[in-house]
């Protein structure tokens, strides 16, 4: 996604009464604000609060825009936050995010290297970014999390470490590749939503080998609900079971192209 905020010749709103050419994040905000406004009317709804893009720092198998750095993704939602602020409608809508996988291991909390795809930041570093950025904190009122390994497929997470990590930062770096003293979500304030998790085998007790249990099967979505109510403190858990074709469609994107 372009957020330099250039205006370019493609994005030219004259013909419909604007100004001229205009950027990619002002038409990416008026389709968020218009999109919604014309759910909710549709549907007769009320968001309270919406997500900016699903994972977006990972590369997708569908048609999504990339996000490599938080800096992007604050471009991108200042620009959504200020078109709602223009309408009554949208006002009052909250946003969370970045809604990122925390994988299962402390590494991938802070940043991932992503094959042709280049280094890209992950959910610990989005948090102490948007912490310093007081326009971003301001627009993210709190954060949306996903339960994935770092492979972003199976899922993670039973483990209390990992939750842990993510709601209280660490002190001592917990290996060489990442930084010391870092914060947590509730460090910073704000809540936490656990939005999506899935990948588990439908049998009540599932495991490839001992050292994977109780990451597999349907006992396993209790024990990681469990930890992410207690350990991690989220005030949210939502489950997503995808159509049996999907996972394989989302480790796709391992092999792709940016």
């Amino acid at each position: 996604m372009d957020t330099s905020g250039l205006a370019k010749a493609e994005f030219n709103d004259s013909s419909q009464g604007g100004a001229g050419n205009t950027s990619a994040l002002t038409q990416f905000a008026r389709s968020t604000a218009v999109n919604m406004a014309g759910y909710q009317r549709t549907h007769r709804v009320k968001f309270e609060a919406l997500l900016l893009q699903k994972e977006p720092f990972l590369e997708m198998f569908s048609n999504s825009a990339l996000q490599k750095t938080s800096g992007g993704y604050f471009a991108a939602i200042k620009a959504v936050r200020t078109e709602f602020d223009r309408h009554d409608e949208p006002r009052s809508v909250q946003f969370f995010g970045s809604e990122d996988t925390i994988g299962s291991e402390s590494t991938f909390l802070w940043y991932w290297d992503g094959q042709q795809c280049g280094r890209r930041d992950k959910i610990l570093k989005f948090m102490q970014d948007t912490a310093a950025d007081s326009v971003a904190s301001a627009a993210l009122p709190f954060y949306g999390v996903h339960g994935y390994a770092a492979d972003g497929v199976s899922s993670a997470n039973s483990s209390r470490q990992v939750w842990n990590w993510v709601r209280d930062g660490w002190g001592a770096a917990p290996n060489p590749s990442v930084p010391a003293n870092l914060r947590g979500y509730q460090d910073f304030g704000k809540k936490a939503w656990m939005t999506e998790t899935s990948g588990e085998a439908t049998s009540w007790l599932a495991y490839g080998s001992w050292s994977s249990f109780p990451n597999e099967g349907a006992f396993s979505i209790a024990i990681k609900l469990h930890q992410a109510l207690t350990a991690g403190e989220v005030t949210a858990w939502m489950y997503c079971k995808w159509p049996t074709t999907i996972p394989l469609a989302r480790a796709l994107w391992r092999t792709g192209r940016c």
